[in-house]
This record gives structure tokens, C-alpha cells and sequence, in this order.
């Protein structure tokens, strides 16, 4: 049967479409399905949209190179053993097929959607969201859901899947409309993360963030990582709404928008209501981890051609 073709058109859900700068929520697309290069305007509909669930990673290239690629790749397997998925794909040819469609997208920097269904790999290449400036200059506010987290015991938040309904009943909370984020408790009352973003708080000189019930982010892990560079003390470790209000300084973390201050929290001002100076210094050090990590795959790329 010849595959349906559906148009694709890139739109972001509100309410983050009203943080991005103008103009960009619709673009150019570079889709690969299973390595055969599509129309730019079409989205083949076949494993993404039948009855079965995928799995997918979301990526950021940086001067022509994806970032934390191999750690993605093995949260992609990870999660597709979860949810019973078998990736046809060795890990070396879908390397080499993303590698391949960031070459053939002519972009340096790009966001890129990587998605695994029965017997389908879909490759999507596309411009970097870009954020306002003033999210990152005065910060963002979020509310707590009265959605609770999917339970652990029913659902495996640590895999990255396309089941998105817990994430769609948070955005459909009334209190998601006016605010950046909506943050998810458990059923024990901890705060676990966002929608799309992991949560973290610096609350007398320690940085924590939920350990459980999450997806393990990339972003977040690279943020700890940033933070033992700075020698920043942190603790991977549940903490309440009160240890969130109380905070000296909080921020969200995921993909396309790195680190995000948070101003307030369920009106709730953070700190001095403006991003803090562990935050302002942890996003320095994470542009610098991506020029280094950038500049050491490069390296090793010239090495291997002597």
C-alpha cells in the first residue's frame, strides 16, 4: 500500500509559542524516513501515527556537531527495551544516518527529532528554537499541576516514549496558560519535573534536583556535570513545593532551551526574582562545555583522517 502523505507543519503547543522569537515556530524541515530523504513539506504517516507506541530523542547540533550523541543513542535503546521495541538499526548506522542528515541539512546548529516505531526511523532536521531573550535575562514563571505524575508503579516516566497524555493533561490545567512551565508532583507529594524540562533548586548553596519518577534528562545530567566543574555541591534528591519557594534560586533544563531561570512559582517570587548567580554561572559554564565538547569531537575527527 502506498504510504500516506500528510502535511507536516512544526508548531509548538502554547504556551511556549509566545517565548520564541517571531517567525519561528514555522519552518523548513529536512525529514529522513528509514534514510531515504523526504519532501521538506511532508511527513510520511505510517509508524509515528499508527497503533503502536515509538520512542524518540531530541538533539541539539553545535557547529556542526550533535551533542552528547552517544548518550542519547543509548537513552534511545534503553528506552525502546522498556516499552518492548526492537530498534532494527545497529547503534553505528543510525549514528551515521544522523551524522549524515545534519551534513545534508547545510545547518551547523540545528534541533534534531530522532523517533523509532515498529519496522520505521524517522530523522527530522530543523533551525534551533530560539527563545526570547528576556526568559533567559529576567526568568520565567511556573505552576505546580494539580495533575499528578504517572505513577512508577503503571508507567515508566525514564523512558522517552510517544505516550505524551500525562504531559497533555498538565497543558490542558488551567494554571499551564500563564506560565512557561507546569511542574508534576508524585503521589508522595515530591516535585518530579516538568512537561518537557527537568527542575532544579539552589537552596543554601546546593544544588538538587528529583532522582526518581523522571525521565533522566541529557541536559540535566551535563547541568551536574557543569556543576562539579564549578565545584558547585549538589544533592540528586526529592524536595517539596516548600523547598521550591523557599529556594535562593531554581531554573528548568531540557534540549532546545539549555538552562531557564525561574522567577516565581505559583506566584511565589524565587530568591531576588531574577535569575541567581549560581544560575548565571552554570549557564557560562555550560556554553563552555559545549565549545569544549564541541572542539574535542572535532579533534578527534582530525586525528582519525592523519
Amino acid at each position: 500500500m502506498k504510504p500516506l502523505r500528510i502535511k507536516f507543519r512544526y508548531q509548538l503547543p502554547d504556551p511556549l509559542t509566545r517565548y520564541l522569537v517571531p517567525d519561528h515556530s514555522l519552518m523548513q524541515n529536512l525529514i529522513f524516513w528509514n534514510g531515504k530523504k523526504m519532501n521538506t513539506e511532508e511527513l510520511v504517516s505510517c509508524g509515528l501515527v499508527c497503533d503502536s507506541v515509538s520512542v524518540f530523542e531530541s538533539m541539539r547540533a553545535y557547529g556542526g556537531v550533535i551533542f552528547k550523541l552517544e548518550e542519547h543513542l543509548g537513552r534511545l535503546f534503553e528506552s525502546a527495551k522498556s516499552v518492548g521495541l526492537s530498534i532494527d538499526w545497529p547503534l553505528r548506522k543510525l549514528k551515521d544516518n544522523l551524522e549524515g542528515a545534519l551534513h545534508s541539512s547545510g545547518r551547523k546548529d540545528a534541533f534534531i527529532r530522532l523517533s523509532a516505531a515498529p519496522g520505521n526511523i524517522f530523522i527530522i532536521v530543523r533551525e534551533p528554537r530560539k527563545y526570547r531573550p528576556e526568559i533567559y535575562r529576567d526568568g520565567v514563571s511556573v505552576s505546580v499541576t494539580s495533575v499528578l505524575k504517572n505513577y512508577s508503579q503503571a508507567f515508566m516516566p525514564e523512558a522517552k516514549s510517544s505516550n505524551f497524555l500525562n504531559s497533555i493533561f498538565g497543558h490542558l490545567d488551567p494554571a499551564a496558560s500563564d506560565n512557561f512551565e507546569v511542574l508534576f508532583l508524585g503521589r508522595d507529594g515530591y516535585l518530579k519535573e516538568g512537561r518537557v524540562s527537568n527542575l532544579f533548586i539552589i537552596r543554601r548553596g546546593v544544588l538538587a534536583t528529583p532522582s526518581s519518577g523522571i525521565l533522566c534528562g541529557i541536559t540535566r545530567n551535563f547541568v551536574l556535570e557543569c556543576a562539579r566543574s564549578l565545584e558547585l555541591v549538589f544533592s540528586e534528591a526529592p524536595f517539596t513545593r516548600h523547598n521550591l519557594y523557599s529556594a535562593d534560586e531554581a531554573f528548568l533544563t531540557n534540549t532546545s532551551a539549555e538552562i531557564v531561570p525561574i522567577r516565581e512559582a505559583d506566584k511565589r517570587v524565587i530568591g531576588s526574582g531574577a535569575p541567581g548567580v549560581w544560575t548565571r554561572r552554570l549557564m557560562a559554564e555550560f556554553k563552555r562545555g559545549v565549545d569544549k565538547f564541541r572542539y574535542q569531537v572535532h579533534e578527534r575527527a582530525r586525528g582519525r583522517r592523519r
